[in-house]
């Protein structure tokens, strides 16, 4: 007779729906919950809550390795803040004990969960037009006003976009990558050294504060008043602002289809707010930081989430020739 296995290593959980349903009514001052249901399992889980009275809210469950305790808490009292300045986001909901960010011990150790009130309106319909942009530009530059009186909560938490965690990180993960040729890692540390050499010569007039970190057409609604309220912050944090508009220049640089919508987008934000030269000039920059970030990212994670395929080395190659040309016009 074999002796018995003790329990293997896990990597990530996926908690079950009733489970977080139970979790809920036990946690929180809500009517009971009537149904839950697992949207997606990606850098965290997120499940679709309704509770007997008709009212809908959002559950956010983070990864252990992607967002820790201190930086949800943050997370969750930016949004409280703009609630306060009368941005329209997504709303954290207080715990019973008051708190906002909930610990849940998961086989892989605690979690941090959030949960978020729905959000009035409805995500944007194909096809774009240029007033649509417009008035993403006003939405996005009234967030950026509010998020300028952002308090430092001395708590800990908050992310940082600098040249360190932009560039020279990401290169260190793309060095260690298994299978990442010769020419692949002489060719990124070139990249990273241009990179830094124009982040480095930013003017102060550059403007820096709290960015949303993916503030597209995916992550709002569009309100019946015409404002766009914005949902998830998981990648907020203090950059350069251009971070918040390299997306929609970049897209309207490739796309012949796009070109109209970043010059609406741009009129539509300084109707709100000043853009200056030195920021349009840091745009393909801050773009091509990130998108090093994002390699780093991928094969920092990728492969503890859903395995080494969605990073090969010649996917790697592939992503670092074509950031080659980040500053091609």
């Amino acid at each position: 007779m074999h002796d018995a296995m003790p329990p293997l290593p896990v990597t990530h959980s996926v908690l079950a729906p009733n489970g977080i349903a139970a979790l809920i009514d036990a946690r929180y001052d809500l009517t009971p919950v009537r149904s839950c249901t697992l949207l997606r399992s990606y850098a965290n889980e997120v499940y679709a809550v309704r509770t007997r009275d008709g009212q809908g809210f959002v559950f956010k469950l983070f990864r252990r390795e992607w967002q820790n305790t201190a930086a949800v808490g943050w997370e969750a009292d930016l949004q409280r803040h703009l609630i306060a300045c009368g941005c329209p986001v997504s709303e954290p909901v207080a715990l019973r004990d008051g708190g906002v960010v909930i610990e849940i011990p998961a086989p892989e150790g605690t979690r941090a969960g959030l949960l978020l009130r729905e959000l009035a309106g409805d995500k944007p319909d194909r096809p774009f037009t240029d007033d649509l942009y417009f008035r993403h530009g006003a939405s996005l530059a009234t967030m950026h006003a509010a998020m300028d009186s952002m308090p430092t909560l001395g708590a800990g938490g908050e992310r940082i976009y600098d040249a360190d965690t932009l560039i020279d990180r990401p290169l260190d993960a793309i060095r260690r990558a298994c299978g990442t040729s010769a020419s692949t890692a002489v060719k990124a540390a070139r990249i990273a050294h241009e990179l830094r050499d124009e982040l480095e010569r930013a003017p102060s007039a550059a403007d820096w504060g709290i960015c949303h970190g993916d503030a597209t057409m995916d992550n709002i609604h569009v309100l019946p008043d015409g404002r766009h309220a914005f949902f998830d912050f998981d990648l907020a944090g203090s950059c350069w602002r251009a971070l918040d508009l390299c997306a929609i220049h970049q897209w309207a640089r490739r796309d012949p289809a796009a070109r109209s919508y970043w010059p609406a987008f741009l009129a539509g934000y300084r109707s709100r707010r000043h853009v200056g030269e030195a920021d349009i000039a840091l745009l393909p920059a801050v773009a091509a930081a990130w998108e090093l970030w994002d390699i780093a990212h991928e094969l920092e994670n990728w492969a503890r989430w859903s395995g080494s395929w969605r990073m090969t080395p010649a996917m790697l190659d592939e992503r670092i020739a074509r950031l080659s040309s980040w500053n091609a016009l």
